[in-house]
Order: C-alpha cells, then structure tokens, then sequence
C-alpha cells in the first residue's frame, strides 16, 4: 500500500497521471512497472472501478494481492468509493469520474450509482483476495479432482508447525527403520535439534517433490548428479588419489627444507617426512591438506613455503609447489564429492521419509497447509481431462485479471494465474468481450527470495504473455510509474544517487528512470558515525593471520552502545527542551513518525525496545516476536512446566537461578551437588533465608497451579502478589515486557482453542518457530519496530536504518537446485567445500549472486520508505585499517553522498560529529504543534486497591413473563398439557395462513393438523381460526404486510426489553402491535382481562415507542375463543414504565421478517 487509508467516502479522487490513467485503460492488458510510492494502489482500484463502470460483473473480475493487509485495504478503498458514488452530489460524482479517466456521460453516472448494490448483491462481493484465499476457494469447489479429500480443513502456521512436529517425533519413536535412525543421529550430532526442524521446514514448499521419492532411489539419484559411478568407496578414492602424487619429489623437498634456519621451514619440513614416510597416508590427508593450504583453504603462498634461500637455491620448487597444490585440489575434489553424497543423502533420506508421514498425516486428518494450497490449485488447473473441465467452469466466469505485487510470486503462484490468463489471448473463451489482464509490480523491490520469488521469473513471464499478444499488439501496454507521491524530493535525489553509485544493474535488468517527485517540501537526511570495534591486528604470523576466520559480527556492548545512542537521539527528538519540527510538515515529530527498521530481527532490536524503554521512548515493540528465544519466555514456560512436574529437578534449578527465585548458582551448587533426594525436598529442607524465601514463593506457586487455567494461572503469578512481572522485567529489562504480554496472549488464544488446562498450553508453546505477528498500521502514537521486510508497503515520516553497517551474509541453509534434471530438492551440502563439482558450484555461486542482488533491493526498499528524514546508524567490526567494511549501506549511501554537500553537526548523543544533508524549502512551523501535551497525574493510587466488582449488564426482561406470580404453579395435568398444545396449535396456524385463499386454507390447515397435531380436533382448530381470519372487524390485524411472531429488542430506561410478537402491522404513521390469547376464558372488556395480560402488552408498547418514535403505538389482545379484540387504552399502556426519571434510550434493534 503506497498511501494511507483516509476518509474514503468524503474525500474527492485526485485525478491520475497520464501513466496512471494508461495504466487504468480495461481496454488493454497493462503490465506495470510501479516504482516505490507511485500510487500502484490507486491505480489497482482505478482499474477495478473502471472496470466495473465498462459494464464487467462484479463475479467476473478476480484481484490477486501479495498479503491479507493489502487485499482488506484494496476492498475498503473500492466499496467506500462506490457508497460515495450512490448518493453523493453529482458534481462530486463526475469529478470522481474524470480523476480516474472514465466517460462523463447520464449513462455512466446512471450506473456508477448502481454499482454499490451490484456488488453487494453478488453473493461472494468483488473477489479481491491472495493467490491462497482464491486457491483454497477453487479447490474447495473442485476438491476431488485436485486430489484433496472433501470438506478439508487449513492449517494455520501454528497448527502445521505441531502436526510437523508430532510426525517428527512419531517418526523418531520408530526403531523398526534403522537406516533412518543412524541418519538423523548423524544429523543431530552435525546440526543438533534445529537442523531437524529446518527439514521439516522445508516440507511446506519441496514436500511434494520429495513424497515422490522414494528413500532407496537418493543415493543412485546423487551419483547421477555428482557424476559418480555406482560402488566405489571415499578411501579407495583417497588411496588413488594420494598413489599419483610426487613422493619421491616430497621427501627431496622436505630434506631440503629440513637444512634451513626458519621455524616455518622446519615445521613443513617435519609435517612433510611424517606423511612421506607414513604407512597409512589416508589418514594423514587432512595433514597434507593443512601443510600446503591455509585454514580458509586458500592456497599457501610458495612464498611462504620456500624460504628465500632455498627459493635462490632451487627455484624450481615453487613450480612444483604449485604443482601439488593442483594434484592435492583435485584429490580434494573427488573426496568432496564422496562427502556430498554421504552428507546430502543422509538429509535428503531423512527429508524424503518424514515428507512421506507428513502426507500421509494430512491425508489421514482431512487437511492441508498454505502451500498444499498452491500446488493443489496449479496441479488442478495443468493438463487434460478433469483440468480443461476446470478451465472450462472458470472460463465462464472470470474476464479480467489483476495482480499485484507480483515481483513477489513464484514460479508455482505465476503458473496458477497463466492457466486463469492463457484463454484470454487464445481467443477461444466463451465471450467476445474483451478480457484483460493487468499486472504491477517492480524488479527494485522483489526481496522475497526466501519464500521461492524470483525476479528473473517475473520478467520473463512478462515476455511470455507479450509474445501471446502478438495477435492484438496494440492491445499491450507496458508501463512505467515514477512519479512518487510518498518522498520529498531530497529522498528521491538519495536513493537515485545511491543507485547510480552502487550501479542500476544490482537493482534492475531493464533501465531505471529517475524518481519524479509528486510531493514538495525539505528533507533531512542524517548519517550517525558507525560505531566500530578495533580489529585484531596481533596475529603471530603470516600463517595466523591467513587462518583469522572471527565473524564480523559486533560484540554484544557495541550493539547496546547503538541501541543506547539511538534511543537518545528519539528521546530528545520528541522532547520539549528540544523538539525536532519534520522539515516538510513543519509540524512536532510524533512516536508514531519514527520508524525503526533493521535487516534481521536479533539482539539488535532487542535491545533498542529496551533502551527506548529505559529512555521513556513509546515504542510499539518488535513487528515479529519468535517465542523461542526470549528468556522471559523461556521462564514463564518452565515455571507451568515445574507446576505440573514438581519431580522434574533440572526445570526446578532452571527456575532457582531465574528472577522469579533470584538464586545464585552458589546456592544451586549447595543444593544440588550433594542431594540424596529430589532437589525439591532439598529446597524444603534448607535453613538458608534466600532459599526459603524462594520456597515460599515456589510454594504458593504450586497451590495456585491447582485446576485452573492457563492464562488465570499465569496473570495471577505476574499480576498478583507473586509480582512475577516485576520480577521479570528487573532482572532481563523493559525489552521482556512485550515477550510476557504475548506469552499472555497466547495462553487466551489456547483458551479459545479448547485447550484449557496447563498441559496443553505447553504442547501449545512447543510449535516450532512460533512467531507472534503485530498489526503494522495498528493506530499507536508509539516508535515501531520491523525488518525491512515487514515494512514493505510501510512508510513514515522519519526512517531509521539502524543496523546499516552490516555486511552481507555468506548464504547458509539447504541448496535448492533441480537434481539430475528432475524436480528442485533442497540439498544439504557440508560445510567447508572447496573444489564442488562444476553444478554444484554453479548453482552456489547463482545463490550468493542472487543474495548479493537481492541486499541491494532490500536497500532501495528501505531507503524508500521514508517520507520526510532518513537516518543511517550501524555498529561493526572495524576492518584492518580500522574503519568500515566494504559493501555495506552506509558505506553505499555515504558513498553516493559525497559529493552531495554533507555537513558535520556535533551531537551530544554521537561520539564523533553527525553528516547532514538538508534540502528544501523551508517549512512555516505550525505553531500548535510545538506545545508540549498537557499531562494530568493521578495523585490517588487507584492500582493498588482491589478493583469492584464489574457491573452486570441488565438482564433481558420478556414481556409474556410479566404479572403477579406469587405461587408458584403445580405440574400441569394432561387437560394443561392438552390446553397448551391447542394453544400453540392455534398460534402456528394463525402464523400460517393468514393470506391464503380459503379454499386453500382448509387443505393446507388439515395437512398440518395431520402431521403435527393428529391426536387434536381438527375441525375445531379450523373453525376457532377461520371464525377470527373471516371476521371484517380483525382485517387490520391480518392486513397484506403484517408481521408474524416479529422479534423486537429495546433498551427501555435500563431495561432492555425482549420478546416476540404475534402480529405487528407499522404503516407510515401507526404501529399496531397484536398478541393472540387461546386459553377458554374471554374477558368481557378491558376492566377483566389479566394484569398479567395488560402488563405485557404495555412492555411492547414502550419498546416500540422507542423504536419508532413519532408514531402512534396501539396495542390489543386478540382472544380467539371469543373471538374479541380488546384494545388497551392510554391508561393501560401507562401502567408499565421503568423509570420515569430517565430519557428514553435509544433502541437496540429490531428484526423483521
């Protein structure tokens, strides 16, 4: 969403550009390149409203969007313009109209104004939903041909992490399968717990690749791929290998060697006559290896080999040198690929195992996950037979196509829309209107690599439908957006700037146009000094320094120091000693202008929630909040752990030392070491006063755990006197308290599942990577917090790119590639590979390639997110020189502004001076804004008194309840149970056949009678009710547009009133309220009917005299043995009122049908 949502249906369109407007033709297929803030949204909704004033039915146009948020904000936008349509003045209308490029003419207008009850009368409305909401509608209406089994059911992210998880540890408590417990021992030992869960991971999106294999055809699979012959084994491999090198040539070097002075000399003099004179090589190879390579496994320079001496002696031996370090790279070759095969095959086995009980699991429970979604839509809709039935049925429906974001869709997304699109330019669809496709998105912003987006796919399939255009050329657009209205003109010229620096080609294949700014005003852009670590420049030797492999990640006090530093600059930002007025706004900068955004969630932005908390900062908290890593987290789950297992003594010691106990582990050690009994019992029996504070706190923990459930259990241990939230946040920082807010919210979220008790709140819990997600545009005047990701679609008023001093990562995780010209599996390869077979390595250096491309995107999607100021900031390890690494942001944008006229400004908060960049115009201050807030203190400690009872809302009072009742009535006998079932006879055929023929109502009474009632008179229930339906004087009880048994509902006073009447008949000026009495007994007048009778009859008066005010409000008793209609006059409807003392309410509601 490039523009935020506003008053809709009061605010005017402003009209399109020229580009806009192409864009919004329905009379071409458009392909749009939308740079960032150009208005895509607007142009989507132009197009749609367009579309539907060109006649298109509302069921007839599908809108694909990337995300919930941006479809809800698509739909909100369209139907709040078509409500504004159908009644605003026509001036508004046909203003509204020429914005977006549409015929002013009675005719559209005439339909303009129609369009809001079309859409609201088509049963599904405008189908403008994701690519999954729409896959999960079409195979729910074609579940059997898509192969899903009927009446499936989704699985959210939380419900497939622990069906995942539960056929994982099915699949582990198997000890029939040897083979796959000796693998997955293998890969625990490698990668420990989490890399089975990454396996498991990607089963989302290669599930269905691997399912099809099967776990003895991976190996023969992986030789295919590796160029391997069948049999064979890694040491014969080696043995060959090492046979071929120059032995006799090595001793003479290692003699010759042993004659110098240098200790470097002499140690590979000493290495080398160990492994010469070996008597098994192979198991000195990674020796050899060590003694011609360095630890990076970089060739050692001969430099570095030969001493110079004997370099001027035999200066044949740095040819030869060289020499080995080939023949030893390609023994390393054919060694690795023995590695690849061992290493990927046990993973890939494994993968392919638990692929197949995972399906076999949906398939079992009836379900399917989001990306089960996807491959089931695209499986449907290729090939023949069932899928052109499919094709066929959608044919019919759907003429005009949008997509957005679509830089952002994969290759399995994009084959879903080219089966919906393909009819549309063959020419073969069952209508001859024209039918469109529209698509927007930009290569500058696909940063989705990881779900499976690929911008190279995005381009081509923008030749591919070009070229099934061909028939009608002019009927294809291509076009480009750059007129942004998000930016001032000083962002623009940054980011422009930045992309001719870093070079168009890292952001985009196809030319980049400038960024035209739409929006005037000044901007600040602010570059704060990097805070750097000293590198470690006391390496002993050459050797040393070529083996120094330390990250380049920064200690953990420089990112406090960051988090620290930024905090302040916000704080006094939004001060009042100093506050900063936005240079474009001119009005005070707000919390809720600031936005923080990092490339990954960590300590980092950890940390920044906890000094914008210390600093007194408002801040929203992290966009994404993975619940396997706080360590308030971790507490809260031991301590409902410990509840329920007070045995357990390791999660019993995890909470003595946690600061719910606050034991040191002086005080576990003297516990623990020496017990004969559970720890428990030893904490019970300590005389040490910390120990038995902690025991009466575990104490009363354990009484409070008692039946009750999960989130009652856990607000009373942090809200109650236990205070385990302050416990909590004194300990780990006000950073935890959004961690407990959410452990808090997931325990109601268990609640509502029907999970009510402790232990499956911690089954709960276990879901892998179970992330908790924050409304981005939740409306909070609080600093937000997100990666850069997250904040796609997202803009601010100040933007800050904290952590812009890293650098880019070398790609990890499994290697997705095609394997043997099949499907693409994720391979896991070990690490440390140096010679990979030529497609292995092709395909790494592919990956680190689109990495490193897609780091420059997600640069320019971050520097587009700002509005009015930027600010870089950043903590790293120095480099050798002592200043910034190469190819991170701020050494991009920094670059790209050096000649841009930066100015050097102290700031108390930075240590060295801050770069700044301003431009613009200057701006009037509004004045308002620079008052500070008026704040009123509470001086009465309300939170510490107990809180009164909650006031209960009023009960609904039922009319046919009221009236005297001080007896209570015996059981009916069977004349009661008789009269009652007459009477709700009589009441059902009176609901009946009012308005029938008479003829007609005689059949249909008897056939009623019949069925329902066969041990009553019928021909008295038929007579009593034709004696009151033929009766002139009741005609206005039963008159054409009467209502029968017509519930109503009022707030009366404070009384809400409920009930259901018989008969009401409302015309424009009266309201005539009708209640059927069919007991034997006949008042004579209005003097003997029951009080009981007038007081409930009175009740349906004032409920109606609230719901139709200005109205005359009649009410009688209809009593059908008579049959006699008694009105009840002023007084009698007077004798019912709740409190004359208070105004009428206004009423609730009242439902007719």
């Amino acid at each position: 969403m490039d523009q935020p949502a506003e008053a809709h249906a009061v605010k005017r369109l402003d009209p399109l550009l020229p580009e806009q407007a192409d864009a919004a033709d329905p009379d071409v297929h458009a392909w749009v390149a939308a740079s960032a803030g150009t208005g895509k949204t607007q142009v989507l909704t132009a197009r749609v409203l367009r579309l539907l004033l060109a006649g298109a039915a509302p069921p007839s146009i599908l809108c694909l969007t990337f995300t919930k948020l941006a479809a809800a904000e698509m739909q909100a936008r369209v139907m709040a313009r078509l409500a504004h349509w159908a009644g605003c003045p026509d001036d508004d209308l046909a203003h509204d109209l020429a914005a977006i490029r549409a015929p002013v003419d009675a005719e559209t207008c005439r339909r303009a104004r129609g369009l809001f009850a079309a859409v609201l009368e088509t049963p599904a409305g405008l189908a403008i939903q994701t690519i999954h909401s729409f896959a999960q509608g079409l195979i729910a209406s074609f579940p059997v041909e898509a192969g899903i089994t009927p009446g499936f059911q989704t699985l959210d992210d939380r419900a497939a992490a622990l069906l995942r998880r539960r056929v994982l540890t099915d699949a582990l408590s198997d000890r029939s399968d040897r083979g796959f417990r000796r693998d997955v021992e293998a890969i625990a030992l490698d990668g420990g717990e989490a890399r089975l869960h990454a396996i498991m991971a990607g089963l989302g999106k290669y599930g269905e690749a691997l399912a099809a294999l099967r776990v003895e055809g991976v190996d023969p699979l992986l030789r295919r791929m590796l160029g391997m012959a069948d049999g064979g084994s890694a040491a014969a491999t080696l043995a060959a290998g090492l046979a071929g090198l120059p032995w006799d040539a090595l001793a003479d070097m290692a003699r010759a060697l042993g004659q110098q002075s240098g200790v470097n000399a002499l140690k590979l003099a000493d290495g080398l006559a160990q492994v010469v004179g070996a008597a098994d090589r192979n198991g000195l190879w990674p020796k050899l290896w060590g003694l011609f390579f360095t630890g990076k496994n970089e060739a050692r320079k001969p430099t570095g080999l030969i001493p110079k001496a004997l370099d001027e002696e035999e200066p044949e031996l740095r040819e030869f040198c060289v020499h080995v370090q080939n023949q030893l790279l390609a023994i390393r070759a054919e060694q690795e690929r023995w590695q690849i095969l061992e290493h990927a095959g046990r993973h890939l086995r494994v993968a392919v195992r638990l692929a197949r009980d995972l399906a076999a699991a949906k398939h079992r429970a009836g379900v399917i996950d989001y990306d089960d979604m996807i491959a089931a839509a695209a499986r449907l809709l290729a090939g023949a037979g069932a899928a052109d039935w499919v094709r066929f049925k959608l044919d019919s429906r759907i003429d005009h196509v949008l997509v957005d974001e679509a830089q952002d869709t994969n290759l399995l997304q994009w084959d879903v829309v080219q089966a919906l699109v393909e009819e549309f330019f063959a020419g073969k669809g069952q209508r001859d209107r024209f039918r469109s496709l529209f698509v927007v998105g930009d290569f500058k912003q696909s940063i989705f690599g990881f779900q499976g987006a690929d911008p190279l796919i995005y381009r081509a399939k923008k030749e591919q439908f070009h070229l099934l255009c061909e028939a009608e050329p002019d009927r294809w657009k291509e076009l480009p957006l750059s007129t942004n209205f998000r930016s001032v003109p000083l962002i623009l010229d940054v980011v422009d700037r930045v992309i001719d620096h870093v070079g168009p080609e890292q952001f985009d294949r196809d030319a980049i146009p400038a960024h035209v700014p739409h929006k005037q005003g000044a901007g600040t852009v602010l570059l704060w000094p990097p805070l750097l670590a000293k590198a470690d420049n006391g390496a002993a030797d050459d050797a040393a320094a070529e083996d120094d492999g330390d990250s380049d990640e920064p200690p953990l006090a420089q990112d406090i120091e960051l988090a620290r530093r930024i905090a302040a600059s916000i704080a006094g930002w939004l001060g009042d000693a100093d506050p900063l007025i936005l240079p474009a706004s001119g009005r005070r900068a707000r919390a809720q202008d600031i936005l923080v955004l990092l490339r990954r969630r960590g300590r980092l932005m950890n940390a920044l929630v906890g000094a914008l908390h210390d600093a007194g900062v408002p801040v929203a908290g992290v966009d994404r909040l993975n619940l396997a890593e706080p360590l308030a987290v971790a507490d809260l789950v031991a301590l409902v752990r410990w509840v329920l297992q007070p045995g357990d003594d390791l999660t019993l010691a995890a909470l003595l030392l946690s600061p719910f106990c606050n034991l040191d582990h002086q005080h576990l050690t003297a516990l623990a070491a020496q017990r004969e009994g559970s720890l428990w019992a030893e904490v019970q029996a300590s005389p040490d006063l910390d120990v038995a504070a902690a025991r009466d706190w575990l104490a009363e923990l354990l009484r409070l755990g008692r039946n009750v459930s999960p989130y009652r259990f856990l607000e009373a241990v942090l809200s109650g006197p236990l205070a385990g939230r302050r416990r909590l946040l004194a300990r780990l920082g006000e950073e935890a308290r959004d961690a407990i807010d959410t452990v808090l919210d997931q325990a109601l979220a268990c609640e509502a599942a029907g999970a009510a008790s402790l232990q499956a709140f911690l089954t709960w819990m276990a879901a892998e990577n179970l992330e908790v997600k924050r409304d981005p545009e939740a409306a909070l005047d609080a600093v937000r917090l997100m990666t850069v990701h997250g904040a796609k679609g997202l803009q601010a008023p100040i933007v800050i790119m904290a952590d812009a001093c890293g650098t880019l990562r070398t790609e990890a995780g499994a290697l997705i590639m095609p394997v043997a010209n099949g499907p693409e599996l994720p391979l896991w390869l070990p690490p440390g590979l140096v010679q990979p077979p030529p497609a292995l390595a092709d395909a790494l250096a592919a990956r680190q390639e689109d990495a490193r491309r897609e780091y420059h995107r997600l640069l320019y999607v971050a520097l587009t997110r700002a509005e009015e100021m930027l600010c870089l900031a950043g903590a790293a390890k120095a480099n050798k020189d002592g200043g910034l690494p190469d190819g991170t942001w701020f050494g991009m944008v920094a670059g790209a502004l050096a000649d841009a006229g930066l100015v050097a400004v102290d700031d108390p908060n930075w240590p060295e001076p801050v770069q700044r960049l301003h431009a613009g115009p200057p701006v009037a201050v509004q004045p308002a804004s620079l008052a500070p807030a008026s704040i009123s203190l509470p001086t009465d400690p309300w939170w510490q008194r107990a809180a009164p009872a909650e006031a209960r809302p009023p009960r609904p009072l039922s009319p046919s309840a009221l009236g005297p009742d001080p007896v209570a009535a015996p059981p009916p006998d069977a004349g009661r149970q008789a009269a009652a079932r007459r009477g709700t006879a009589l009441h059902r055929l009176f609901e009946t056949l009012p308005g029938l023929d008479a003829a007609v109502r005689d059949v249909v009474a008897r056939q009623w009678c019949a069925l329902n009632v066969p041990d009553l008179d019928a021909d008295e229930l038929l007579a009593t009710v034709s004696a009151v339906l033929d009766d002139p004087a009741f005609a206005a009880v039963f008159a054409p547009g009467a209502l029968t048994e017509a519930p109503v509902a009022a707030v009366v006073g404070q009384v809400v009133i409920a009930g259901s009447i018989d008969r009401l008949l409302v015309t424009e000026t009266d309201v005539l309220a009708v209640d059927f009495k069919t007991g034997a007994r006949v008042p004579a007048d209005l003097a003997a009917v029951p009080p009981a009778h007038v007081a409930q009859m009175a009740a349906y008066a004032a409920a109606l005299a609230a719901v139709f005010p200005g109205r005359s409000v009649r009410a009688a008793l209809l009593y059908t043995a008579g049959p006699r209609l008694i009105e009840l006059d002023a007084h009698a409807l007077s004798t019912w009122q709740p409190s004359a003392a208070l105004p009428p309410a206004d009423p609730i509601t009242i439902l007719t049908q």
